[in-house]
């Protein structure tokens, strides 16, 4: 199995970070933050795999000084112009390398983030086999995505949390998962093919799904 969209359109590495500054996307990471924030243990080891501009380091930075956080993109401009601030800790790091063949040592992390980068891996199933590779027995990876599924309701509980218009929101969502969303179907074939044992998919904030992986 290939990547999932045999055309990708993705912007550069400037103009995604300009997007990523917008005020919805500045939103959405400080609830994927939480998310990790509740539940990951004292003093975790934790990387963000295409992590861009590393907005969601530096919230988890901010929120959980104890974790020791790294970042990896393959893109180095995406680290350009970005200050790392005191409270990301003296070990968060940034690193350009690939998601297919990480650069980090093997066994070493006790869990794994992918937000809205898995979709556009060339080779998903070696990224998933990395991810495992890089983690320590018991670790878990947990892998964002838009949800190609989605339907009005939840478009629409999306639009509220936002406070904005509905239809604005609707078009904006239809226009990106086009290019930019997995179903759950597309993590099942994945993990099936590479023999992930543990696994499950969820919905999650209303427009997007969560899966996770535990390593045996």
């Amino acid at each position: 199995m290939g990547a999932f969209n045999r055309y990708e359109i993705e912007p550069p590495p400037w103009l995604f970070r300009v997007l990523s500054r917008s005020p919805i996307w500045q939103r959405l990471y400080p609830r994927l933050g939480e998310d990790l924030a509740r539940v990951l243990p004292n003093g975790s080891r934790v990387a963000d795999i295409g992590t861009g501009p590393g907005h969601l380091l530096r919230y988890l930075g901010s929120r959980r000084p104890d974790l020791r956080l790294s970042g990896v993109d393959l893109a180095p401009a995406m680290f350009r112009g970005r200050r790392r601030t005191s409270s990301e800790g003296p070990t968060a790091s940034l690193v350009a390398g690939d998601a297919q063949a990480l650069p980090i040592k093997t066994g070493s992390l006790d869990w794994v983030v992918s937000s809205f980068s898995f979709h556009i891996w060339p080779q998903p199933q070696q990224g998933v086999r990395e991810m495992l590779r890089v983690l320590k027995p018991q670790g878990r990876a947990w892998i964002y995505e838009m949800n190609r599924e989605a339907g009005r309701g939840e478009i629409r509980g999306f639009a509220r949390e936002l406070g904005l218009p509905a239809f604005l929101v609707w078009g904006g969502f239809k226009g990106l998962s086009w290019h930019h969303s997995l179903r759950e179907e597309d993590f099942a074939m994945t993990f099936s093919h590479v023999g992930v044992e543990r696994w499950e998919v969820q919905p999650v904030h209303h427009v997007f799904l969560r899966a996770q992986m535990r390593k045996e």
